[in-house]
């Protein structure tokens, strides 16, 4: 098995079509854009690899999307299982926009996209089309990181040293200091995994871990849902400590599988 296929997609089509155009906006800034569900979680800086058949509403709304050169809609998660669905109308008031990098008309009767997950936002309104489309206002979120309080090594900055508060108080709020705990905990429970390939940059690294790591989908959206960087970054650590302390189970059965130590690594990206 090739490990590198996973992180290149290359099973999706062979004749991809590069898509040009990349939309960014700044924090805060409210926005119109479509909506289109998916049953995926849409995470900033991930790839989102679909194939919209050609009878569904989102095969129209993509078609829309590239004849009018657009590249960017916002995806809400939307959970496949019939008991999950209550939850939709919580879970459609945030989502991420998505950029379509790639697409593919070679297969019949369906396209084949390769998107990319940028910026996290929050629905202030949505209204249904003619065409049954969702057009929605939405406001980007921001990804609040405070100010660098320990250097590379874990000490802290000269600033805070003179502060009347001890270290281990300053640090319980430094994102590095939590990043370099929740590598420790990688390279122990997860040996395969290169840690050369995980994002050195706070607000990366934790949309890498909600991407990379075993968490369930109402965790995944809890954290995407938090502006605070430091939050996210404490919720991940604690739910990984947890993870090493049990095994992964069936999310139907409750049946154990296998801890976490005993995985093998299907992709270069993560585990």
């Amino acid at each position: 098995y090739d490990i590198i296929i996973p992180s290149r997609h290359s099973y999706l089509e062979t004749r991809m079509q590069r898509v040009e155009g990349y939309n960014y906006w700044l924090d805060d800034t409210e926005i119109p854009i479509f909506l289109i569900p998916l049953d995926v979680i849409a995470i900033p800086g991930q790839t989102v690899p679909l194939r919209i058949k050609e009878n569904s509403l989102q095969y129209a709304l993509i078609r829309h999307l590239l004849d009018q050169n657009e590249n960017t809609f916002g995806a809400v998660y939307m959970p496949a299982e019939r008991t999950a669905m209550v939850m939709f109308r919580t879970w459609s008031r945030f989502g991420v926009t998505v950029q379509i990098e790639e697409v593919s008309h070679d297969t019949p009767h369906q396209i084949v996209l390769k998107c990319k997950g940028r910026q996290r936002f929050r629905t202030k309104s949505v209204e249904r089309q003619a065409d049954r489309s969702l057009k929605a206002t939405v406001v980007i979120r921001p990804d609040l990181l405070p100010c660098r309080i320990s250097d590379p090594a874990g000490r802290l900055r000269g600033e805070f040293r003179s502060s009347v508060w001890p270290e281990w108080v300053w640090k319980l709020h430094d994102p590095y200091t939590i990043m370099r705990k929740i590598r420790k905990i990688i390279a122990r429970d997860s040996p395969q995994v290169n840690l050369n390939v995980i994002p050195i940059d706070p607000v990366m690294f934790s949309f890498w871990l909600i991407s990379a790591m075993p968490f369930a989908s109402r965790q995944r959206v809890e954290m995407l849902q938090e502006d605070s960087v430091v939050i996210r970054l404490v919720n991940q650590l604690r739910h990984l400590e947890d993870l090493g302390r049990h095994f992964y189970c069936c999310i139907s059965c409750g049946w154990e599988i296998i801890k976490s130590s005993n995985l093998i690594s299907m992709s270069t990206d993560s585990p």
